[in-house]
């Protein structure tokens, strides 16, 4: 199945997999969703990262205004579309939906939803990435209202979820894609305490030398949720430093060791 993946991306990428050690192994649903401890696993820092961008929260200020300009305008589109709206639909079928969600103030964007007895049991971002969510009430005039949960399990936003798509009879959608993972490690002890830089985002490195491959979310790998696709990144050392690139599969870990 590798092999298949790797002939259609570049030169560079084949020939970083060529000096790193890498595996693909599956993530069962059951996996991805909690730990041991009935904990959300999806406790990564570009996970995080992933939810601050969809929820538009940036340190620039500049950007920070733009954003709240922008969702200024869709939030009052929005309005002025429901306010319009004589008759809403009774309830919103069960099933996966697309929706438009908003804070009112710093983002207004498109997610996947899934209903369930006519509440938001489900909440996707970026095509893929599942957050944790709990609906305040259920469905009524085509809209209801969540609280989202950051990668840390800690509650971070009030949202309102609007139907957009359904006020004219249900639209149901097929199930959103799972998430892939990628878990970086090494035995060379010249990567520990480094930075990892991806994206132009600066993390925390691998903090321990494995002597055998590690599991998926380790203490001391860099295991990150991603949409699936191809990556570069650029692996921090003492000496001279590396430059990767993996690809990220639907439902699966890659353990990637760098050399």
């Amino acid at each position: 199945m590798l092999r298949s993946i790797i002939v259609f991306f570049p030169a560079l990428l084949i020939a970083n997999l060529a000096t790193a050690q890498y595996e693909y192994v599956d993530m069962p649903e059951t996996v991805i969703a909690k730990d041991v401890q009935g904990k959300p696993l999806l406790r990564s820092y570009f996970g995080n990262q992933i939810l601050n961008t969809f929820l538009n929260v940036y340190d620039d200020e500049r950007k920070s205004r733009e954003s709240i300009e922008s969702t200024r305008g869709k939030t009052e589109i929005l309005k002025e579309t429901f306010s319009s709206i004589e008759i809403f639909p009774d309830s919103i079928k069960s099933g996966w939906h697309s929706a438009v969600a908003t804070d009112q103030q710093k983002f207004c964007k498109d997610v996947k939803v899934r209903v369930e007895n006519n509440r938001v049991v489900e909440f996707v971002i970026d095509e893929c990435i599942r957050i944790g969510c709990n609906s305040i009430g259920s469905i009524k005039n085509g809209k209801t209202t969540l609280t989202l949960d950051n990668f840390n399990g800690e509650k971070t936003e009030l949202v309102s979820v609007y139907f957009l798509y359904d006020l004219e009879g249900d639209v149901l959608i097929d199930e959103p894609m799972q998430p892939g993972y990628v878990c970086i490690w090494t035995e060379n002890s010249r990567y520990v305490g480094e930075r990892i830089i991806m994206n132009r985002i600066v993390m925390e490195g691998v903090q321990y030398i494995c002597g055998s491959t590690p599991d998926c979310f380790d203490k001391g790998t860099v295991t990150m949720i991603l949409k699936p696709g191809t990556y570069s990144f650029l692996a921090k050392k003492r000496g001279s430093d590396y430059d990767g690139a993996f690809v990220v599969v639907s439902g699966k870990c890659l353990k990637y060791r760098l050399p």
